[in-house]
């Protein structure tokens, strides 16, 4: 559906109680048309009891505890909600995989209908269309200039990525999903009944692997992690370096515990770092991504809970 100069679109985005699949305990919606936000919803929600509890990590990441929500409505309700207001428009969310994959299980445990939607990832589109030290949605906030307070609060954040998603199509002229994703060469993913299929990611290049573990040359090539090179800086709360290099390898990453040098395309700094501006680069590490970003190497940075959020799987494991 278009309606002025660009297409109308929805954001959503999701809270989690832990790393299960489908554990949502606060959705966000904002809803765009004619280039002006018109709908902003918020929902806490009670998750699927299918999903379990609470995990510590993901309270200390947004705050929401089972005693916020006990009193809320369960998911289902506030999906049929959520999806009534979106309609047939497409839908974006920051790090798509992971919003669309909790959306998509949560709706099945709760026996919510779902409809078929195109869907963009605006964290892969900003990798692909912009040039910046870090692509957490406070740094893209910073970068064009529209407000990032109350970071990991599921309405606020779908209000950042919809400004965001605005922000897109003026810097590259594009007016819709197919023309931004053109643009990132890929293309939009899909969410529906039959499950929910990410945008189509195109590797970077890389020349060799790194040996130890060995690289899973047959991984997904459509994970956001595929063919980068990840190292670590900092000490880290929710993982062990060991068991988290492993499941980069077999996620066909290239992990570099050792680390920063020519061949990094992602540095994930530990100890609090939030990334919310560069006067937080204070390691060795960090401040030698900067150097080398500074020489043309394109180096990605993260904090902890969003690389957790861009592996996607469950903390316990690692």
């Amino acid at each position: 559906m278009m309606t002025g100069d660009v297409e109308s679109y929805a954001v959503v985005d999701v809270e989690t109680a832990s790393s299960t699949k489908g554990s949502i305990c606060e959705i966000g919606l904002t809803i765009v048309e004619a280039g002006a936000i018109t709908i902003v919803r918020s929902w806490r929600c009670r998750p699927p009891a299918q999903t379990g509890g609470f995990h510590w990590y993901n309270t200390k990441v947004h705050g929401i505890t089972a005693a916020d929500v006990a009193g809320s409505p369960e998911v289902g309700e506030c999906l049929r909600e959520m999806f009534a207001l979106i309609g047939d428009l497409p839908v974006y969310a920051h790090n798509a995989n992971f919003d669309f994959g909790h959306l998509h299980a949560a709706s099945t445990y709760a026996g919510v209908d779902l409809p078929t939607l195109a869907t963009g990832c605006t964290l892969t589109l900003s990798r692909r269309l912009l040039d910046l030290v870090s692509y957490r949605l406070p740094f893209l906030a910073a970068h064009f200039g529209f407000d990032a307070t109350n970071h990991h609060n599921a309405g606020a954040d779908s209000v950042m990525a919809a400004q965001l998603v605005l922000a897109l199509t003026t810097v590259s002229g594009a007016v819709d999903m197919a023309g931004l994703c053109s643009l990132a060469h890929t293309r939009p993913g899909q969410f529906g009944p039959d499950g929910s299929n990410g945008m189509v990611i195109r590797r970077r290049g890389t020349s060799t692997r790194f040996d130890i573990p060995d690289t899973n040359i047959e991984a997904d090539p459509n994970h956001p992690l595929y063919g980068e090179w990840v190292s670590f800086t900092g000490g880290l709360t929710a993982f062990t370096r060991e068991p988290v290099c492993a499941l980069l390898a077999t996620l066909g990453a290239n992990p570099q515990p050792k680390g920063v040098n020519r061949k990094t395309t992602m540095l994930v700094i530990g100890d609090g770092f939030t990334g919310n501006s560069l006067e937080d680069f204070t390691t060795t590490k960090a401040k030698r991504a900067l150097e080398l970003r500074d020489k043309g190497q394109n180096i990605e940075v993260f904090c902890e809970d969003d690389f957790l959020r861009l592996l996607d799987v469950d903390t316990a494991t690692l």
